[in-house]
């Protein structure tokens, strides 16, 4: 499932086609991600995303699309020790009930390591290409600011796969993948870029 930024094989790309998402192994370097996740900055300037990601994922990204691509959005986001993940949801479906879905790629890098009890992000394969699920408002007991989202309703999570992540790891999402960040039960804060 790992691959060098830049280079997917036809079986990533045919395994891609298939599940909705890619796993890029040490696609930055460990000590950049490091310095994001302290520096406190939710939304990092477009200069500081693009010294970070560089042309080796961008590359990667625009193979992917086959074309160049544009990056939407760009914001850090770190769970606390305790603090609640996001449930099921589809990027795509973020901006609310009847909002449009423009199809993209959901850039998941690892700012710090999120192991399986650090709020790692688990992925349901191949629930790409089914059209945007129903959503409800999250209203579970700490789920402010971004994790005060949505979540689908009634989601089947037999097949769902958890997605370890070191430092400068990048999971690749199709938009319409149903995904979750699982809560943070480590004693470290757990930190992520999100990009679109």
């Amino acid at each position: 499932m790992g691959t060098a930024a830049g280079s997917i094989t036809p079986d990533q790309r045919a395994d891609w086609a298939i599940t909705g998402l890619l796993l890029v192994r040490e696609a930055v370097p460990a000590d950049l991600c490091g310095a994001l996740a302290v520096s406190g900055d939710d939304a990092p300037a477009p200069a500081a995303v693009g010294r970070l990601l560089g042309h080796r994922v961008t590359g990667l990204v625009d193979e992917l699309l086959g074309r160049e691509a544009e990056l939407l959005e760009a914001r850090v986001v770190t769970l606390d020790p305790g603090e609640p993940g996001r449930l099921w949801h589809q990027a795509e479906v973020d901006g609310g009930p009847g909002a449009a879905v423009e199809r993209s790629l959901l850039l998941h890098l690892a700012l710090t390591d999120a192991g399986l009890a650090a709020g790692c992000p688990w992925v349901l394969p191949a629930t790409h290409t089914g059209p945007a699920r129903p959503h409800a408002h999250d209203t579970r007991p700490g789920s402010a600011g971004f994790h005060a989202r949505r979540r689908i309703v009634g989601v089947d999570r037999s097949e769902a796969r958890p997605v370890p992540l070191r430092a400068g790891d990048l999971l690749v999402l199709d938009g319409l993948a149903v995904h979750r960040w699982a809560d943070n039960h480590a004693r470290e804060p757990v930190a992520v870029l999100l990009c679109r």
